[in-house]
């Protein structure tokens, strides 16, 4: 009976230790979360960044080794800044955070979105070198803080971060049918001091043989808002800032009085840049006027 007991007991004992060690493993092996910062001071990976050629979205070949022989979450947070080899070529960063796991020892090569904040300068070339910096744009981690996690298309996130950084107009902002456009727009307007408009005008970007980002205005539409009677016919003219008629839309009928809603759209792409006016007329009696910049 005693020896029965001790071998229960040497049993037990033996148990305890094995949990112990699973334990002491489990704790040993578990991954933890380390942005790409410190897990680069810390000598925990090394890191190489790569130009893929292009200025917004998958623009950067991220290469990552892990040092160490547990794994490791590399936390690459909204704000992450790239500086290139070549300072003639943009600066690129990363609007919303990415997150990179490594097994033991492992390496990994992951493209990520990378978005131009230096219009004028040129779109990366492939192949070019870029390095880890320290971002300081004003402003720019109150706006990349509101966009984390929202699903914004690539070319207004693009839009968003050239209305901080170079000025453009807040009515780039746009894309068709997206939820959450209209609160991005309003947070621009507070970063920037912008005023709202009425008119949306998206962007056609083209990238030129030397390397140059080229914005052009397509169109421009929103919403009118007029009084009129009903059985009344009203018409759009569009004029230049010389008072030149360049487009008149044909006559509609009202049929009803009171505030009229009316959607306006016109397409705009070759126009010259400056200052346009829609003038909602009934016959030569001019109802409101809506300004709009191309």
């Amino acid at each position: 009976m005693k020896k029965e007991t001790r071998n229960k007991l040497s049993i037990c004992a033996a148990a305890g230790i094995c949990f112990i060690l699973l334990g002491f493993q489990s704790r040993k092996y578990e991954t933890k979360t380390v942005s790409l910062q410190e897990a680069l001071r810390q000598k925990l990976i090394t890191a190489s960044f790569v130009s893929t050629g292009k200025y917004a979205g998958a623009s950067i070949t991220c290469k990552l080794t892990n040092l160490t022989a547990a794994p490791v979450r590399i936390h690459m947070p909204a704000g992450t800044f790239f500086t290139p080899e070549d300072s003639g070529e943009q600066s690129l960063l990363l609007p919303q955070e990415k997150m990179i796991t490594l097994a033991p020892k492992a390496a990994t090569e992951q493209v990520i979105d990378g978005f131009c904040t230096e219009a004028s300068d040129r779109c990366p070339g492939t192949g070019g070198k870029f390095s880890l910096a320290a971002q300081t744009i004003p402003k720019m981690q109150e706006l990349t803080d509101f966009m984390k996690a929202k699903k914004y298309p690539q070319q207004v996130l693009q839009d968003a971060i050239w209305t901080l950084t170079d000025k453009h107009a807040v009515s780039n902002v746009y894309a068709d049918g997206v939820a959450g456009i209209k609160e991005l727009r309003t947070k621009l307007c507070q970063l920037t001091g912008q005023k709202e408009t009425w008119y949306n005008s998206p962007q056609q970007h083209t990238v030129d043989a030397s390397g140059n980002i080229r914005q052009e205005t397509v169109a421009i539409n929103g919403q009118l808002s007029f009084t009129c009677n009903k059985g009344a016919k009203v018409h759009e003219e569009v004029h230049n800032s010389a008072g030149k008629v360049l487009f008149k839309m044909d006559n509609t009928a009202i049929v009803y009085s009171g505030n009229v809603d009316f959607e306006f759209k016109i397409r705009v792409t070759g126009w010259e840049k400056g200052t346009y006016t829609v003038k909602v007329m009934e016959g030569t009696k001019v109802l409101t006027t809506y300004a709009f910049a191309v």
